[in-house]
């Protein structure tokens, strides 16, 4: 994937979305989102879950949560 100036990729190139709703409210430091990300309510293909309970994720800095 073609990165940009400051080395993230493109939000098309990376498949970013946002559900209804979401508001930017975060930078990625891996994928140019104009505007920012959504925290709670974006995801990009660059989504892997790092467990098999993994519960949900926030997006922009890729933080994944797990059931306890």
């Amino acid at each position: 994937m073609p990165l940009k100036e400051d080395g993230r990729i493109s939000a098309m190139d990376a498949g970013y979305m946002e559900l209804y709703g979401a508001i930017k409210d975060s930078e990625c430091e891996k994928v140019k989102v104009e505007g920012g990300v959504s925290s709670e309510l974006g995801c990009c293909n660059n989504y892997e879950p790092q467990a098999t309970q993994t519960c949900s994720f926030k997006c922009g800095v890729c933080e994944y949560l797990e059931l306890k």
